[in-house]
């Protein structure tokens, strides 16, 4: 009977060992289970993160840095040569316009006096055929000639008065001319400015013309296409790949110029407009 009492008493005691180690391994076990709940979310956020580090790592390596919503080259000695030589480009910009005000003046009378011209031409035509029609008409047939001549004789009244007013136009003009000073100065001014911005832009296209044709072959390049493309996909901003503002028009000036005349067409116009 004892023994069987000792029995129940180690039974229950390794019952409640038992019990007692469940419990203390249940927090544990939600620990864990926590634990790989969190994991198992984490590589979709993570995949996202990586998704556009890799991207910007790509616009990175190829030498492009982020600049608010552009990826850039670095243009700082581009950009800052240009900022220097602006003041000659605006003093460019107004001597081509005062030249061009001056040729366009000169294109303009030169149209006028050749319409001029016309309108005279076709009246002494009208003329000549009125003149030759009525020639050696019997005075009896006269009235009727006279009369069939009539739509002629206000054709060519209307030509004349077209040649008069045109003329009135052109003395209006010339009482506006610019003088020979001004097309001197005119074209002086265009001439310096030019050869002034000319001689800055040789310092500027070797710092620029590398960066244009660097950004053309990038844009060309799939793989900063798509890095662009992924960068916009996964931030909502719409990024895009160089040149900057300044770098462009930069670029542009160089063009502007090279296509630009040598020489002032104010005053090689003069002689038309006299």
């Amino acid at each position: 009977m004892r023994l069987i009492l000792v029995g129940l008493v180690a039974f229950g005691v390794c019952a409640g060992t038992l019990t007692a180690s469940a419990d203390d391994k249940k927090p544990s076990t939600r620990r864990a289970n926590a634990k790989s709940a969190d994991e198992s979310e984490a590589p979709a956020e993570k995949a996202a993160l990586s998704k556009s580090e890799a991207a910007e790592k790509v616009l990175t390596d190829k030498g492009l840095k982020k600049d608010d919503r552009f990826f850039l080259l670095d243009e700082a000695a581009a950009v800052d040569k240009f900022k220097q030589i602006k003041n000659l480009y605006d003093d460019y910009q107004k001597a081509t316009m005062k030249s061009a005000a001056i040729a366009g003046y000169d294109e303009t009378l030169a149209n006028m006096q050749m319409q001029q011209k016309t309108f005279q031409s076709q009246a002494q035509m009208l003329q000549s055929q009125i003149n030759q029609a009525g020639s050696g008409v019997p005075r009896r047939a006269r009235g009727m000639v006279s009369r069939n001549l009539s739509g002629y004789r206000q054709e060519e009244s209307m030509l004349k008065n077209q040649a008069n007013q045109m003329n009135q136009q052109i003395n209006a003009m010339k009482s506006k001319a610019p003088s020979s000073n001004d097309r001197k100065v005119a074209s002086l001014e265009y001439e310096k400015s030019r050869r002034a911005l000319s001689d800055a832009l040789k310092e500027l296209e070797p710092l620029v013309t590398p960066l244009t044709t660097q950004y053309h072959e990038l844009a060309l390049d799939k793989s900063v296409v798509e890095a662009v493309a992924t960068l916009r996909h996964e931030s909502g901003t719409n990024y895009k790949l160089g040149p900057s503002d300044d770098l462009h028009a930069a670029a542009k000036v160089i063009k502007d110029l090279k296509l630009a005349p040598k020489h002032s067409k104010s005053h090689s116009t003069a002689k038309s407009s006299s």
